[in-house]
């Protein structure tokens, strides 16, 4: 673990001595020295520059814009010989702030060694900054510098000597030429902000030119920003200061552009603090005195613990940047006078990761609840490395915890208590220019307890046990407005499997995974997969039952090749499939509430040999292959159920340990469609795979989904059914919501959004009420006509008849209809009858048998005519 002791005293004491790896660790503290650049002490004379690189990403975790640590990151991969990583870093830089010199200089010198595209570009903006570089010590480097770049360097040193007028000949001719440069768009606004007659409208227009043709610039969205505030056009305005505050939090952008003491100053942090997990090399120590012996002791290994640091560091503060953002613009407004400054959306979004202590401390104890909760904020620091994300670690019922929201604790065990928590957590950061964005929930339902909601629909489940709610601020809870993933830990008091899942997804966001993979292991990996089955080049598998093959090759038909889906029957042994290594495995088999494994069903209209329900897999089956899916999409019964199931008994969870990153899942009975028109569960996924193909995250694409499939049965209906309502409400993901299936790589989500409550909420029905208890035989002859393809030996399945009711009372049952009430109902909706059919199937289990209950719903209009069949999976 690594303490930063007084920055500016230690830096002053040790300079000579300072290696980068000794420079990252004492920058960590010392952020009130003065803005300067770093790049001159970066020496990596010491040579540790493994520390080095632990040390800056451990602290890009915590605050990744950090443009500083950013620099030394990239200068310690060009010193190891990742220079093509090290031109990335160094552009990114240039990109974002592009008056960096050490950052240019480093672009400019690895280009070289690269060949890089634009090479002349890159040497103009370094030439414009620096004409005294090395590199343009040679004649063929120099002759490559264009000339709008020579005529830039004089406009800059002008303004270095604090004489504008005497480079405005200069700046003309180098904007005659209209360089492909944002150091060129930023010298032209510092221009006119030197000269005090410029018009302040001039300014904002041409702020406004560059900023769209220079986004990720910060100087040029800085100056628009502040020209916007002036103008009274602050949401906007303050919109691109947050940004800046955001990517840059040392203030080096807006420190060169208006001084120490510019009206913002105290948007950013004066002193950014971390706890990092990064153990000081020998070398280090060495360099810094830290392991010599004691005067007048020699030949001993035992060092005094006086020449030593004190090695801890208080708890992690979440970034100052993005907690104090609404009452620092306070302060600015009563600067300038605009009130309106304060005034912001919520736009910026934050990664919630959520748990409770207490639920934590009563299934692993007191201790162990203490590594997983720093285990959580480890990776929340890792997600704040994510290109526009923020990351907070929330305990709902831990008093400190919330307080730092500025929030009071809720009671572990009570979901509406834990909802209305994250309800008040979005309102406060709304406050702040925030929103949650997605919401990581670590736990199973006993740490944190999953809302049971009315079941809509008339079968063995006694409710749905749904995290939709955690998803929403209303009570709307069909209508996701952020994504949500669970990790669960198993149902025995082994913290591992938790503990696992949260490491993988801090790696994941770290990039560690990618990054170690040399050239090496990735030919080795290719070699191997020369020699082993054919199963390693598919980006998609599908194993379903045969009995609805036309539905689920309805799904799967943009997802994959055709004979990428396989079937059970002829299937009934998961080692006998050719199981590619793939990103994305999509299942449509039979789940049962009391066993983990999943079953198919023969048509029995192909009359198929072997048993109804062949076997079709099982937890241990997983075992057998090196790699799993990445993202898995079942739409089992029960896919997802995690009551009283470990990983040996539950598929999930087993594959969530073989390195599967994401499960989708029913926690309840499922529902789908035999062909098309897809409904239910199979429109639902259908929906997900369209939107991962989209290079939607996993959890936008769920979340996507559900919305797309209330849509599609709305426009179809008019409103939401008893299946439909199901669905919407049983499907969960498993795993990290931030995940991006198509690149399995650090990325920017494609899309964070908030859907508009008002234009998502649809009427729904209630089926559970007015039981017809005397069915026409006609009806019974014609829905037994219908469901015997999937329903064999209907003569005894048992039959009751509904009718679909927009407005109820709630008497005898709960529904959402009732609990909604009138104001969802927009209209008069046509009077429907559901027939259900259920009947008792035995199926092997382990041996012996276990009895799997299979629905039919079958629903006519007011003339008799089948609108829609849907089969329980």
């Amino acid at each position: 673990m690594v303490t930063a002791p007084s920055g500016r005293v230690l830096l002053a004491a040790l300079f000579p001595l300072l290696a980068v790896a000794v420079g990252v660790w004492v920058y960590l503290d010392a952020r009130k020295r003065g803005r300067g650049e770093l790049a001159p002490w970066i020496g990596l004379v010491v040579g540790e520059t493994s520390f080095v690189r632990k040390a800056a990403l451990a602290w890009l975790a915590v605050y990744p814009g950090d443009l500083e640590v950013q620099l030394i990151h990239a200068q310690v991969l060009r010193k190891t010989g990742r220079a093509e990583r090290a031109f990335q870093a160094a552009d990114k830089i240039c990109r974002t702030d592009p008056l960096c010199r050490g950052a240019q200089e480093l672009r400019a010198e690895v280009g070289v060694q690269l060949e890089a595209d634009d090479l002349p570009v890159i040497l103009g903006e370094c030439y414009a900054l620096n004409p005294t570089h090395a590199l343009f010590d040679k004649p063929d480097l120099e002759s490559q510098v264009p000339s709008w770049a020579r005529k830039l360097a004089e406009a800059r040193q002008s303004l270095r000597e604090g004489d504008p007028g005497g480079g405005q000949q200069q700046l003309q001719g180098m904007l005659a030429e209209s360089p492909p440069s944002a150091l060129a768009a930023v010298t032209h606004l510092e221009f006119l902000m030197a000269d005090p007659e410029t018009p302040e409208i001039a300014v904002r227009q041409l702020a406004e030119h560059y900023q769209k043709s220079w986004e990720e610039c910060l100087a040029c969205g800085l100056v628009l920003g502040d020209a916007l505030i002036q103008a009274g056009q602050s949401e906007k305005g303050v919109g691109l200061l947050h940004k800046a505050a955001s990517e840059d939090i040392s203030g080096q952008t807006a420190v060169r552009l208006w001084g120490e003491q510019h009206n913002y100053q105290n948007l950013w942090p004066e002193e950014p603090q971390a706890h990092l997990e990064v153990q000081i090399p020998a070398g280090i120590g060495a360099a810094l005195g830290w392991n010599q012996l004691p005067r007048g002791i020699r030949g001993s290994a035992e060092v005094s613990s006086k020449n030593r640091p004190h090695q801890q560091v208080g708890s992690p503060l979440p970034p100052e940047t993005l907690r104090n953002i609404q009452e620092e613009l306070g302060k600015v407004a009563e600067k300038i006078g605009r009130e309106t400054v304060t005034r912001l959306d919520g736009r910026f979004p934050m990664y919630v990761i959520f748990s409770t202590r207490k639920g934590l401390e009563n299934k692993y104890g007191s201790d162990t609840a203490g590594i997983i909760i720093e285990e959580m904020k480890r990776t929340c620091h890792a997600v704040r490395m994510k290109p526009g994300w923020g990351a907070i670690t929330l305990l709902a019922d831990d008093p400190h915890s919330m307080a730092e929201m500025g929030l009071k604790p809720t009671l572990p065990n009570d979901p509406w208590g834990l909802k209305l928590a994250l309800k008040d957590l979005d309102q406060e950061l709304g406050k702040k220019g925030l929103m949650i964005g997605a919401l990581l929930i670590v736990g199973g339902p006993e740490v944190v307890p999953f809302h049971h909601l009315p079941n809509p629909v008339e079968d063995v489940d006694a409710d749905v046990p749904s995290d939709n709610p955690y998803a929403t601020v209303d009570d709307n809870y069909f209508v996701p407005e952020w994504p949500v993933g669970r990790l669960p830990g198993g149902v025995d008091h082994d913290p591992g499997v938790l503990l696992d899942m949260l490491r993988q997804i801090t790696l994941h966001h770290l990039g560690e995974q990618e990054e170690e993979e040399n050239l090496w292991k990735q030919f080795i990996r290719w070699l191997t997969g020369l020699f082993t089955r054919r199963r390693k080049s598919n980006q998609s598998f599908g194993y379903v039952a045969e009995a609805w093959e036309k539905a689920s090759r309805e799904v799967f038909k943009d997802l994959g090749e055709q004979e990428e889906l396989v079937t059970s029957p002829p299937f009934g042994k998961f080692s006998e499939i050719p199981v590619p290594v793939t990103r994305m495995g999509y299942f449509n088999l039979h789940g049962v509430e009391d066993g983990g494994a999943w079953y198919g069903q023969k048509d029995f209209k192909n009359g198929s040999a072997g048993p109804n329900y062949p076997i079709a897999l099982r937890p241990e089956d997983i075992n057998q292959y090196e790699d799993a899916p990445l993202f898995v999409l079942t739409e089992a019964c029960y896919g997802a159920h995690l009551k009283d199931r470990g990983v040996e008994d539950s598929i999930p969870l087993k594959y969530m340990t073989r390195g599967t990153h994401a499960v989708i899942g029913s926690t309840v009975t499922a529902y789908g469609s035999v062909a098309a028109p897809l409904i239910a569960a199979d429109l639902l996924a259908e929906s997900f795979w369209k939107h991962i193909l989209d290079g939607s995250t996993v959890g936008v694409a769920l979340q996507k989904a559900k919305i797309r499939l209330a849509r599609i049965m709305n426009e179809r209906q008019g409103y939401l059914d008893g299946e439909d309502q199901k669905t919407l409400i049983s499907f969960i993901l498993i795993g990290d919501p931030l995940t991006n299936p198509m690149t399995a790589k650090r990325a920017e989500p494609k899309s964070v959004w908030r859907p508009k409550r008002s234009e998502e909420q649809v009427p729904t029905v209630c089926d559970r009420t007015s039981v017809t208890k005397e069915i026409p035989t006609e009806t019974v002859r014609h829905v037994k006509h219908i469901v015997k393809r999937y329903l064999p030996g209907m003569e005894d399945a048992e039959m009751v008849m509904t009718t679909e009711k927009e407005s109820c009372a709630g008497e005898g049952h709960e529904c959402a209809t009732a609990r909604f009430g009138e104001p969802v109902h927009t209209k008069s909706l046509p009077e429907r009858k559901v027939v259900t059919l259920s009947k008792e199937y035995a199926i092997p289990q382990n041996g012996s048998e276990t009895v799997h209950r299979h629905y039919a719903r079958v629903t006519f209009d007011q003339q008799g005519k089948m609108v829609k069949l849907a089969v329980s999976r």
